[in-house]
């Protein structure tokens, strides 16, 4: 029904204010609706009919007639007056913009005037304003945004942006990402200056965009650093890559000659299991391979007695700006060394000695981060690596923030050396809100943290951190558009209902991280339940579960903002999968894992130099026989201070990272160079099983270096077995069977570790030609013979009719041991025989037995 007066005019100002191009009240008890302005066709539309249909079906019809397809099921349902009340509590405001078919981008809202006694919503204002002209100026800006000043390409944003598409949506089957970084940059602005380096730079973009330009995209990523994203067969790809080889070396610049590229390239096709940042990771660490390579080989300098740093690789990382190198000495001032890249951005004069160059640059950081700098310097001295953020005032721009990161040289002895990067993150620093829930982006709030923890000492807090389990099936299941809408209405409501509320940021695709004043009290598993509830119950998509960690400053303050969230992440990850827990706090045995995991990571490069990794063989005993058949190579890490080391906390962190590659290799050397001894010396010899993890498989040519190897030192193939875990087969499977089968044509005896745990058991047995199978110790030590679903027994009848052999690990009791005779195992490894003997002992257990 349309009505003339239901409230004045002026009311209905002081109520809303703001500029709007439709205007309608809707009295919802008595389904009337009164237009205060309207465009010419809405105006006639409900003229002629607001008598005639309910004021639901006006509203609607208008919807359906000015609306495009693409936005008409949305907006129907952002319409519908059923579910208003619940949707607008608490609420000023509820708006949704969408694409308009006559007047482009519109945005719609519901803004509430009165509630009836009983709560209900009684009056109701809907507006339509054009927001066409506010979009294609935000566009505009957005697209300008993405391009890189100096070059034309795309740039960092932009990388990130289509980044994280991939990581939504999935990538194409040949796509493949290129890392190229210019080599000598840095050498070219110190001898020949900056506007040299600037035209290089340009080269290579020239050159790039040469031969990428109309197969990919390209992108500037700082510096002089790119990368290029292309869908391309392999065998064009490898003529483009010889093209490009030939385009830079014959490119001529007028004040620099030549031009050499290092590249990484990795494809979907080899690594399709890879994420995209996990694809971009391995790209990166192919590329910096090669640049190591590169500076290897060269012997140059950066600025007044400054070296290239010898792990160069850890520092290009970061190297978006340029070098530094901060000099302490006994009764010396400190000095500050750095390249003219970095001279010109800090604003230092060219007369400038290196002593006043750290009087200028320690005096301008903000007072409020010196605390932070000293604390930095000071952990670098002890030898960690460390980054850190601060706001500094340079001379002519003003504030400016600076990212750092340093480690010490250890190759300098003449006082203290640190090596490192300036990083000028302004730019990033103002990318504040995330475009989609509004939240600060990650740069953003961990910079403004980091200045609320400054500004307040003495006032503790609280991280709480919200991650969605498997958003990428949700994803999948729902689209893109559905999968949006559940981030801002999640986002919205953590803004709602976070008590305290200080900062709100958004890490990652569905992580999200609220800083909350620490007012003592610890949240209930009640309280966290209701918390849970209250946000799901209203959620536009259902089952889904969502998981949420808590870091309190007061365990630590002397950690960054981003080390915090991590810790409180670290408490989201530690109850994935645990359905009865939705919420879970870091606490002292989590800090513990993460001390003892950090000092791993911190130590494991210079074990693997200093040789603190040791072989450990544990015999396996041939029960046929009753003497020792073999053994298993086992790697233990002897530290020089702490001791011996748990394989249980070292392993898991390098299969993480992937340095359990590096310990592998180790391993098979030393077994092999140890059997060649036995053979040369006459002594007792038996074949040697060596563990292959999953992360050895990533290499393409495994196997092949695996024959180099024993080539190298002339060990008969006989001699070595290979174990693999069935878990391995989780990633990659085809790729990973074809790499034993060939193991296994060349005359290895490949063994499966862990037989009956993993969830691919027959699978892999059937398609993979093994020789042992490896029982695992908790079948062993959960046996009960007296069962008629015994799995032991049901282990040892899959062995014999595959006519294979087996091994019995983790065996320690005579009891075990006379069960294991009665079903025919042929071999028992485990503490009943013998614990891991070191090599030395080893081979003393088999002259004693021979």
């Amino acid at each position: 029904m349309i009505s003339k007066k239901i409230l004045s005019g002026n009311d209905l100002l002081r109520t809303i204010g703001g500029i709007y191009n439709t205007m309608h009240l809707f009295d919802l008890e008595n389904d009337a609706v009164q237009e205060i302005y309207a465009f010419k066709e809405v105006h006639d539309f409900f003229e002629a009919n607001g008598n005639e249909l309910c004021t639901q079906d006006l509203l609607h019809h208008i919807v359906k007639n000015t609306t495009t397809k693409e936005y008409l099921p949305s907006l129907l349902e952002f319409t519908k007056f059923s579910t208003l009340n619940e949707r607008i509590k608490g609420h000023k405001t509820l708006s949704f913009d969408f694409v308009g078919s006559i007047h482009g981008w519109t945005r719609c809202s519901f803004i509430p005037v009165e509630y009836s006694q009983n709560g209900k919503l009684k009056y109701v204002i809907y507006t339509t304003r054009i927001i066409q002209d506010d979009k294609s100026r935000e566009d505009n800006l957005l697209a300008q945004m993405d391009f890189d000043e100096h070059t034309g390409l795309y740039n960092r944003r932009a990388f990130e942006r289509e980044g994280m598409r991939y990581e939504k949506e999935g990538m194409p089957k040949f796509l493949t990402l290129i890392a190229l970084d210019i080599n000598g940059l840095n050498e070219i602005n110190h001898t020949l200056g900056v506007e040299a380096g600037d035209e290089l730079v340009k080269g290579a973009a020239e050159c790039i965009e040469k031969v990428f330009g109309s197969k990919g995209k390209i992108y500037r990523l700082g510096g002089d650093e790119f990368n290029v994203i292309i869908d391309i067969e392999l065998n064009e790809l490898v003529k483009t890559i010889s093209v490009f080889d030939n385009v830079t070396a014959s490119w001529k610049g007028k004040l620099a000659k030549g031009l050499t590229i290092s590249k990484g390239i990795t494809a979907h096709a080899e690594f399709p299991d890879l994420t995209f940042r996990e694809l971009l990771a391995k790209a990166d660490q192919r590329m910096y391979q090669e640049k190591e390579q590169y500076y290897k080989s060269k012997d140059k300098r950066i600025g007044e007695n400054l070296k290239e740093p010898e792990s160069f690789s850890l520092i290009m990382q970061r190297a978006y700006s340029g070098f530094i190198s901060l000099q302490f000495g006994d009764g010396q001032l400190p000095k500050l060394f750095v390249d003219d890249f970095i001279a010109n951005f800090l604003g230092f004069e060219s007369t400038n000695t290196p002593e006043k160059n750290y009087e200028e640059w320690i005096n301008r950081i903000h007072p409020d981060y010196s605390d932070s700098i000293t604390s930095a310097i000071e952990k670098i001295i002890i030898g960690n690596q460390t980054e850190v953020q601060y706001p500094w005032f340079h001379p002519k721009t003003g504030l400016t923030y600076i990212r750092t990161f340093g480690y010490r040289d250890p190759n300098f002895t003449d006082g203290v050396r640190i090596n490192g990067t300036f990083q000028n993150v302004t730019n990033l620093i103002h990318l504040q809100k995330d475009t989609l829930t509004g939240f600060y982006t990650k740069e953003t709030f961990f910079q403004k943290a980091e200045e609320i923890l400054m500004a307040n000492k003495t006032k503790n807090y609280r991280f709480f951190v919200s991650d969605i389990e498997n958003f990428k099936a949700i994803n999948d299941r729902y689209g893109n558009e559905h999968s949006d809408e559940l981030l801002k209405y999640l986002a919205k409501s953590l803004k709602h209902l976070c008590k305290d509320l200080v900062l709100a940021g958004r890490l990652s695709t569905d992580v999200f991280v609220c800083m909350q004043e620490d007012t003592g009290k610890v949240q209930s598993a009640k309280e966290g339940k209701k918390f849970q509830n209250s946000i799901l119950d209203g959620a536009p998509i259902k089952n889904f579960v969502w998981k949420h960690g808590i870091y309190y400053t007061r365990i630590d303050r002397n950690i960054s903002a981003q080390q915090m969230c991590d810790r409180a992440r670290l408490a989201v990850e530690s109850i994935k999968g645990n359905y009865d827990v939705s919420c879970a706090l870091y606490d002292e045995k989590l800090d513990k894992f993460v001390k003892t995991k950090q000092q791993i990571l911190e130590n494991m490069e210079d074990a693997l130099k200093n040789k603190e990794f040791k072989v450990y063989l544990q015999p396996k005993h041939d029960l046929r026989k009753n003497k020792t058949g073999g053994a298993e190579a086992l790697v233990r890490w002897i530290h020089p201070e702490i001791g011996f080391m748990n394989p249980g906390d070292f392993i898991p962190v390098f299969e993480q990272n992937g340095f359990v590659k590096s310990v592998d290799e180790f391993v098979f050397r030393e077994v092999c160079m140890m059997l060649r001894r036995w053979i040369d010396e006459g002594k007792p010899v038996v074949p040697i099983s060596v563990n292959l993890s999953r992360r050895d498989f990533d290499s393409v040519d495994l196997a092949e270096q695996i024959l180099a190897i024993i080539e190298e030192i002339k060990i008969p193939h006989e001699l070595i077995h290979f174990e693999v875990t069935e878990s391995a087969f989780s990633d990659s499977p085809e790729r990973i069977a074809n790499t034993i089968r060939k193991l296994h044509d060349e005359g290895f005896v490949i063994e499966l570790d862990d037989f009956g745990t993993g969830y691919s058991s027959l699978t892999s047995l059937s398609e993979i030609e093994f020789d042992i199978l490896k029982l695992d110790m908790s079948i062993i030590r959960k046996d009960n013979p007296d069962s008629s679903r015994n799995v032991l027994d049901m282990c040892s009848h899959i062995v014999k009719q595959m006519n294979l052999k087996s091994v019995a690990e983790g065996v320690e009791t005579e009891a075990q041991l006379n069960r294991l005779k009665n079903i025919g195992c042929d071999y028992i490894q485990g503490y009943y025989f013998s614990k891991p003997l070191p090599v030395k002992d080893f081979e003393n257990y088999l002259a004693n037995e021979a």
